[in-house]
């Protein structure tokens, strides 16, 4: 059995966002979505607003994928999006996400982040 989320995010608008808090409100929205590890691959990019989107569009697709939405219990930051040696998206969940995906026996994850100039783009795949 397979359930799939997907998601598409404008990468202005993240962009904007980012732009325009300050830099405690911009730091305090990136912790409440992204993890440390996420922050610090999509910061050193040459375009970090195109990062920061399709990871907030995985993060989405991943939560429609479970079935649940975004709920009070659930955080953004207990899905992590890494990318593999050879470039590919993969995904880490934490907490009660973990927890959910082993209760409902969520055996994979397939991930698959695309971009254009405008739009990012995240499909997440779960399979028991």
């Amino acid at each position: 059995m397979i359930f799939v989320g997907i998601d598409i995010v404008s990468i202005r608008s993240i962009k904007k966002i980012i732009e325009r808090t300050n830099f405690l409100e911009t730091e305090s929205v990136l912790n409440s979505v992204f993890t440390k590890r996420e922050i610090q691959y999509c910061s050193s990019s040459k375009t970090p607003s195109k990062h920061y989107a399709v990871r907030f569009a995985g993060k989405e697709a991943f939560l429609k994928a479970l079935g649940t939405g975004l709920r009070k219990d659930f955080l953004f930051s207990d899905i992590e999006f890494r990318n593999h040696e050879d470039g590919d998206p993969h995904a880490n969940c934490y907490r009660k996400i973990k927890k959910k995906l082993l209760k409902n026996g969520i055996k994979r994850i397939n991930v698959s982040f695309s971009h254009s100039r405008e739009n990012a783009v995240a499909i997440v795949i779960l399979e028991k």
